[in-house]
């Protein structure tokens, strides 16, 4: 077999092996939707070949009535995006163990970066394709307790925030107080691919950065319910009839979502994924950093809750596979996705899946704890 696949037999030997390949490297994290589940869930139909993706595609086209478009938008919202800004992760408490993990996965790679010598790099860049504000959290929480770490989001300003990718290509040196000494701060770069909940294209075609998302809607018990019964609606092998059978048995009223959905900074459940050119340059300026940082010297690459299903992301790594000095490491949730992994990155020689032997969850526990949080 041309590559590694690394099952889990003794967790703290692996996860010492896993610790010393990091020492000293460019790290870089890949976070997928998986990190937040089920706190936020993905919109599977387990009843049609189809993905949700293609539904609100295929709602897009003048033939159907655009009462299906808003429906779905709602379902979005509801599923994917209501739950995710900085107040709801805040206050609920459902999402108190999702919460720590973020916390602790901080803090884990921060322990990382302190570990190294002064002439290697205190940096760890995150990649996540989430526009959920988990890392926002996790974020001002470690903050409040450590001084001594800088998060950078790529923002620049004080009240009015905008966010630029060149923002990402700093460095943070402690000089003491009395500029006897210097060092270089522990760094975060925080990179949303996929956009964020709390971004926003103003009047001069800038991503600006707000406080706060308060103009969510709640939904109402009929909307509720009728939000539930998507996968019972979404029924069927024949895309057309299955939009036909949400049509017939959708009765409420959903365009005020759609127009919430529209307004925010985010790629879309598309396949066309973009609406506006702003935040489509950014995407791809995103993916070019992330293709310069997997072509540097002594880089590692790990990627937990991601299913590689973006194609633009997924072809950035395998081109970026030919540099020999890069690692990838793929922690797999189940046998299922090391399977799917497999055939996907069969070719490849410097992959390395990551997957419990014992057959049980690869979640975000089992993440931390292989990163050193025994």
């Amino acid at each position: 077999m041309p590559f590694r696949i690394g099952y889990i037999v003794d967790l703290e030997e692996n996860s010492k092996e896993l610790l010393e390949t990091l020492e000293g490297k460019n790290i870089n994290i890949l976070i997928g939707a998986g990190a937040s589940m089920p706190y936020l869930k993905a919109l599977n139909l387990k009843n049609t070949k189809y993905s949700f993706e293609d539904l609100f595609e295929e709602s897009l086209y003048e033939e159907y009535d655009e009462q299906i478009y808003h429906y779905l938008c709602a379902c979005f919202i509801e599923n994917s995006i209501k739950r995710g800004t900085y107040k709801e992760i805040s206050i609920n408490d459902s999402c108190s163990s999702i919460r720590d993990n973020y916390i602790s996965l901080i803090n884990l790679l921060y322990s990382i970066l302190v570990r190294n010598s002064i002439q290697q790099p205190k940096r760890a860049n995150i990649f996540t394709t989430n526009y959920d504000m988990f890392f926002e959290y996790a974020f001002d929480n470690i903050v409040r307790k450590n001084a001594n770490i800088y998060f950078n989001d790529g923002s620049y300003g004080f009240v009015n925030k905008t966010v630029s990718t060149s923002r990402f290509h700093t460095k943070v040196i402690n000089v003491g107080v009395d500029s006897r000494f210097e060092y270089e701060m522990p760094m975060f770069n925080l990179l949303k691919l996929h956009g964020s909940l709390n971004w926003r294209i103003d009047e001069n075609e800038n991503i600006t950065i707000f406080n706060q998302l308060n103009d969510l809607i709640d939904f109402s018990d009929n909307q509720k319910k009728e939000l539930l019964d998507l996968e019972k609606f979404a029924t069927g092998n024949d895309l057309k009839q299955i939009m036909n059978n949400i049509n017939d048995n959708v009765k409420e009223e959903y365009s005020k979502f759609s127009d919430l959905l529209n307004k925010l900074t985010i790629v879309k459940p598309t396949k066309n994924k973009f609406s506006e050119t702003v935040l489509e340059e950014h995407y791809y300026q995103m993916l070019r950093l992330l293709s310069q940082e997997l072509e540097r010297k002594q880089s590692v690459l790990i990627t937990f809750g991601f299913s590689f299903n973006d194609e633009h992301i997924r072809s950035i790594i395998k081109r970026s596979l030919a540099n020999p000095n890069l690692l990838v490491y793929i922690f797999c949730f189940d046998i299922t996705d090391v399977q799917m992994f497999e055939e996907m990155f069969r070719e490849y020689k410097n992959i390395i899946l990551v997957a419990r032997k014992d057959n049980g969850q690869g979640d975000f526990t089992f993440f931390n704890t292989m990163l050193g949080g025994l």
